[in-house]
């Protein structure tokens, strides 16, 4: 009997010692697994929140192996994802996305983003890029707007009554600026062209940004039927034409625009949200939420240049999820917003101080017709777009811009 007692002893210190080393490995064996995110042109100015929130995810999932690669041709993407079963995150622009979503290359998020409760976390607009036929493909990050900024203190003596809350519209400024021979300085991220810029303004007045989704690459023959689209290039043409909108009179700038128009160096100027991080506070700019020109008012388009997909034949479903959650807590972005990245979460926007807080606005009641235009056509129809915009801007209106760029596309 006592050695049986000595026995059942032994077996039962045995048991706990190996349940405790067994314990131990569990808590200290982090999880392991790998994410393999594919990036859709990694030059673009919202690059620095796009790796910030990928770095900030490495810190939290420090055991998850994260590698990134970058492919810059829509076709070269395609390939890569229907070919090989190693990539499970795409970040990507909106036309990319619709054009592998009808193809079946990227899944729906819809649940994800659901069980998450994005849509009360984040803006519609950010929520809008990502959406097609009600159905959720993307979640956009880095949103920005672009604005017209004068200072208040100064507009006053180029005939502008500054007793105004609104000075008036932007055609109206502009022409009283071409009178008196004054250029107008535009500050773009170095990837979008000063004229697509102007045409995104103009477009959003005429253009039903859910008609060119519903029509997404629909041929010759039908898109020739949307005529809103040359109503584009004659808005253009008489911007152009009579209120001095041209290349001569605006040019490109820096960041540093802002601080000088604050000072009064220099009364306007065309600015994006991105912009705002340049100055922590302003006591004279003021932002002219008014009309392109007196026939209609608008809210500034809003660029989204990349969102986040999940690819439909992804290896690991798991780690997507886990990369899914993480990018729709708020925590993150709070982080972003303490660095003075502006994103498309409210919480992490609240984060933000002086002059990017005021260029909030359009974010805030933005919806999927502030969705920039181009965005809604397939990627080979952009660069004869740009095309035909510059042609009109160089003073070569012809009245069948539209018809060109789809014969183009089309040949």
């Amino acid at each position: 009997m006592k050695y049986l007692f000595k026995a059942c002893s032994l077996v039962i210190v045995l048991i706990l010692f190996f349940s405790m080393i067994s314990c131990s490995r569990d808590k200290k064996s982090p999880q392991k697994g790998s994410l393999n995110i594919l990036i859709e042109n990694n030059t673009t100015s919202d690059m620095e929140g796009v790796n910030s929130l990928i770095s900030l995810y490495q810190k939290e999932h420090s055991s998850i192996d994260i590698k990134v690669k970058n492919i810059n041709s829509f076709d070269k993407i395609k390939k890569e994802i229907a070919n090989k079963k190693e990539h499970d995150i795409l970040i990507c622009n909106r036309s990319v996305m619709i054009e592998l979503a009808r193809e079946g290359l990227i899944g729906d998020i819809t649940n994800n983003l659901t069980t998450n409760k994005a849509t009360e976390k984040f803006n519609n607009i950010v929520l809008s890029y990502g959406r097609i036929d009600n159905k959720y493909y993307g979640l956009g990050i880095i949103p920005y707007s672009i604005q017209f900024i004068y200072n208040k203190n100064e507009v006053g003596k180029y005939g502008i009554n500054t007793e105004l809350e609104d000075v008036g519209d932007v055609g109206d400024v502009a022409k009283l600026l071409k009178d008196r021979n004054i250029k107008i300085p535009v500050v773009l991220p170095k990837e979008i062209d000063l004229s697509l810029a102007l045409s995104t303004i103009v477009a959003n007045n005429v253009i039903d940004e859910m008609e060119l989704e519903k029509n997404f690459d629909v041929g010759k023959l039908k898109y020739k039927q949307i005529t809103s689209m040359q109503d584009v290039f004659k808005l253009l043409n008489i911007i152009n034409k009579e209120y001095g909108m041209t290349k001569d009179t605006l040019y490109k700038a820096d960041d540093k625009i802002v601080k000088k128009v604050e000072e009064g160096e220099i009364p306007f100027a065309f600015v994006t949200s991105l912009a705002g991080k340049e100055l922590e506070d302003s006591k004279n700019i003021k932002i002219l939420n008014g009309r392109v020109l007196p026939t209609s008012k608008i809210n500034p388009p809003i660029i989204v240049e990349h969102l986040v997909c999940s690819i439909q034949n992804a290896p690991d479903k798991e780690e997507i999820n886990r990369f899914l959650d993480f990018i729709t807590k708020d925590e993150p972005y709070e982080k972003l917003g303490k660095e003075g990245i502006m994103t498309g979460n409210k919480q992490g926007n609240t984060f933000l101080k002086g002059f990017s807080q005021e260029m909030l606005w359009p974010l805030s009641i933005a919806n999927e017709n502030n969705i920039a235009y181009y965005y809604n056509l397939p990627s080979e129809m952009q660069p004869f777009l740009l095309d035909e915009v510059n042609k009109v801007f160089d003073g070569l209106y012809s009245g069948n811009e539209w018809n060109t760029v789809v014969e183009n596309t089309y040949k």
